[in-house]
């Protein structure tokens, strides 16, 4: 069996020394035992003081490196993030290009149609040269095209210029004349054929039909009575016609 205190071998109650004799004598027996504990203890402190400084070591290696991959790590996520920044310039400029292309073929397309169309091979495409020269020549004819439209356009100002000023002058000889027309109770200027109602007191409102008129007078018409008669013996005043029927039933 071994002591419960310092853990060396007993045989019985008694100790067994270095030598492995046996110890009788319980007090050196128990000076034997406390050596041992002692030497134990310190050993044990030794060797948790040595197991303290390996941890303490880690540790500090483990910071360290954990000091390593952080920055390794902040290099890694700064290199992706300017990766997908050129990675979406790329897309970008490839969508540019594929624009590009869709566009130069839409129009190579658009030319072949037309010079199809114009020289009526319809089952040939032009090469590239023969395209290009060909609507360069069509470029050509339609800016001279294009001058000459421009000459139309100004000789068709000049001429609505001029016709301007002969609305102009037809106009005032137009307001001229109609301030030369006689004109009814209510503003309006009456004219040959025109159809005037006079009211007249104890009797209904009595259409006139004017035959023709003159400066600021009417020369002959009919009455249209409401019994049926007509007479055009006497011209109306214009003083006391009316260009409308309500107009009349209202004076």
């Amino acid at each position: 069996m071994n002591c419960p205190k310092c853990g060396a071998e007993m045989r019985g109650i008694y100790h067994v020394d270095d030598d492995g004799d046996l110890i009788c004598d319980h007090g050196v027996s128990e000076n034997i035992c406390l050596r041992r504990r002692l030497a134990h203890s310190k050993d044990a402190g030794e060797a948790l003081a040595d197991e303290v400084a390996r941890l303490t070591r880690r540790a500090f290696h483990r910071d360290q490196e954990n000091e390593r991959l952080k920055a390794q790590n902040d290099v890694h996520w700064k290199t992706r993030r300017a990766l997908l920044a050129k990675n979406k310039n790329l897309a970008d400029e490839l969508f540019d290009h594929e624009r590009v292309v869709e566009m130069t073929i839409a129009a190579d397309l658009r030319g072949i149609e037309r010079w199809q169309e114009a020289t009526g091979k319809e089952l040939t495409h032009p090469d590239k040269g023969q395209l290009v020269t060909w609507l360069l020549e069509q470029w050509d004819e339609a800016q001279a095209a294009s001058g000459n439209r421009d000459q139309e356009i100004e000789r068709l100002k000049l001429d609505l210029s001029m016709q301007g000023e002969e609305n102009g002058r037809i106009l005032e000889e137009l307001n001229a004349l109609e301030a030369r027309l006689p004109k009814t109770v209510d503003g309006v200027p009456v004219f040959g054929g025109d159809e005037l109602w006079i009211p007249i007191e104890g009797v209904e409102v009595i259409k006139y039909s004017v035959h023709a008129v003159g400066e600021n007078k009417m020369f002959g018409g009919t009455w249209h009575f409401p019994s049926g008669d007509m007479h055009n013996n006497i011209t109306p005043n214009i003083k006391h016609c009316y260009s409308t029927r309500e107009a009349a039933e209202n004076a």
